[in-house]
């Protein structure tokens, strides 16, 4: 993921993406802000799927994945003093998943 500033309607569509996985069982083993791709269009990719499997939608795996992702920009957001990253995206992030 770029470290420039990333719009709402942008985080929003991220949480849609990974929705969208999510509904049809597609786990990412390994869902963090390295593995979201953006490209010159605002559409999003989700990469590294070489762990990845198909499940029976569930809750609980999907709010774990969802999790794990938190936590990667949380550490992103430590590691990296230009990387754009604030709680309020996760809020947006989200909102964009439960459409």
């Amino acid at each position: 993921m770029s470290t420039s500033t990333i719009s709402n309607e942008l985080w929003q569509k991220i949480g849609a993406t990974i929705k969208q996985f999510h509904q049809h069982g597609i786990y990412h083993h390994d869902l963090n802000a390295h593995n979201i791709l953006i490209d010159q269009d605002n559409k999003v990719w989700l990469i590294d799927f070489d762990q990845g499997e198909q499940r029976k939608v569930a809750d609980k795996w999907q709010q774990a994945n969802m999790a794990r992702l938190r936590r990667s920009f949380n550490k992103e957001q430590q590691r990296l003093e230009n990387f754009q990253w604030q709680e309020n995206h996760w809020i947006t992030l989200m909102q964009g998943y439960e459409k």
